[in-house]
């Protein structure tokens, strides 16, 4: 416990401290999200849960059945990797829901999850582009590497484009900023309205897909802000056989501007996993993405 309360003082969503046995000695306090803070709330109150994660739990899937019970046409939806969600919602509209950046494929390599991507992508790109709008649903995206990213906005733009830069930060002082450069597939590509549905939970390498959507015309993010944890991990090897793990990298979106902590911010604040939508069977950023991209009835 000593480990972590130093940690903690870092302030660094990354940071964690692990032994030569692979036990994790340290790590940082996860914040308590916005909706986890709702659903706590929520739990208090209801006898039936003895303990919170089995409840967080069951409202999950509750706000999953939501989605293809209530939105989705024919209330149908293809699973690709198991981590890839796709449907039709009403008003022809498209929705994929990407749940992680990492770990989705076998191999459990970085060479397997770019192929996903592209095997994903390029299988759905062409129904998409028959629709009125992409809702891309990023609110229970914790993360994993940039690669897959930006390999999945490389299928929503059609020039190389500048999304931000990162810095590297070398004895307490970042170097200059590198730009961030993003190349198009090169295969049919998506160019037609998005928005992307984000929440305090959407973090690390989901928000660089955010920064990315936030250069591109035609795209709009509603939700929650994003988490506000972009950098990379730094690991390094202490005398003992320990593994320090840091973050080391400062990331700007087009404007310069950094969010750490504050994360990718909302043209329109709607709450996720809301106690009183889920028990009303309605997803409110869902329908508001609807509105958004398709037309009105």
């Amino acid at each position: 416990d000593i480990f972590s309360i130093i940690i903690n003082q870092v302030r660094d969503g990354h940071a964690s401290l692990v032994d030569s046995d692979g036990d994790v000695l340290g790590d940082i306090e996860p914040r308590l999200l916005a909706y986890e803070y709702r659903l706590q709330q929520a739990w208090k109150q209801d006898s039936n849960y003895r303990y919170l994660w089995p409840f967080v739990n069951e409202h999950f899937h509750q706000w999953e059945n939501i989605i293809v019970n209530n939105y989705t046409v024919d209330k149908k939806v293809d699973t690709y990797y198991d981590n890839f969600y796709f449907a039709t919602l009403k008003n022809n509209i498209s929705y994929l829901r990407i749940d992680s950046m990492i770990g989705f494929t076998k191999d459990d390599s970085y060479e397997s999850w770019l192929n996903a991507v592209d095997d994903t992508m390029e299988k759905i790109i062409p129904f998409i582009n028959q629709t009125n709008g992409l809702v891309i649903d990023l609110r229970s995206n914790g993360g994993g590497t940039d690669l897959v990213s930006l390999q999945l906005l490389s299928y929503l733009f059609d020039n190389k484009t500048r999304i931000g830069a990162k810095a590297t930060v070398v004895h307490g002082q970042p170097e200059p900023p590198k730009d961030i450069w993003l190349f198009p597939a090169g295969s049919a590509a998506y160019l037609g309205p998005i928005v992307a549905l984000t929440s305090q939970g959407t973090a690390s390498a989901a928000e660089i897909m955010l920064m990315g959507l936030t250069t591109r015309e035609k795209t709009t993010i509603i939700g929650e802000p994003s988490n506000g944890s972009f950098s990379d991990i730094l690991p390094k090897q202490l005398p003992n056989g320990w593994l320090l793990g840091l973050s080391h990298q400062v990331y700007l979106d087009v404007n310069g501007i950094d969010h750490e902590e504050v994360g990718i911010p909302v043209s329109e604040y709607i709450p996720f996993l809301n106690i009183e939508d889920i028990k009303k069977g309605k997803d409110i950023a869902i329908e508001r993405a609807i509105k958004l991209l398709g037309p009105n009835d």
